[in-house]
């Protein structure tokens, strides 16, 4: 008797673990693309963003943010190669986000050679709102 008591006060206890730990959902993730820019979105806080960029890394030039975002913290950088390479060709960097404050801000990246100091060769920007 007592050791079934003790399977069904088991039984209990994960039955309520598992009902309790329903799967959260993941954040809202915001893709953007190259013909966004100059674009705005909204955001809440802890939604995320990716940025997804064509460079030719192989010439030297690279996107980076410029200046560092204020209210978006970066969670992550990877480039994408495409299917089929090429010497010179066209690979993705993509930039990952989280919305950490609220507010509204100018998310603004720069394509250059990092040894080149002066005016990007180009700009990309997105105005982002970020609520509670």
């Amino acid at each position: 008797m007592k050791r079934r008591a003790v399977l069904l006060h088991t039984m209990a206890a994960a039955a309520l673990g598992v009902a309790g730990c329903g799967a959260a959902e993941a954040p809202r993730m915001v893709v953007v693309s190259p013909e966004q820019d100059g674009a705005s979105i909204a955001l809440r806080i802890g939604e995320r963003l990716r940025l997804r960029l064509p460079a030719q890394l192989g010439t030297g030039y690279s996107w980076a943010p410029d200046p560092a975002p204020r209210l978006l913290r970066p969670t992550g950088q990877q480039v994408e190669a495409p299917e089929r390479t090429r010497p010179g060709g066209t690979e993705t960097q993509v930039f990952d986000f989280t919305a950490a404050a609220t507010g509204r801000e100018t998310l603004q990246l720069a394509y250059r050679r990092p040894w080149e100091p002066g005016t990007p060769a180009r700009r990309f920007r997105l105005q982002v709102e970020i609520a509670p």
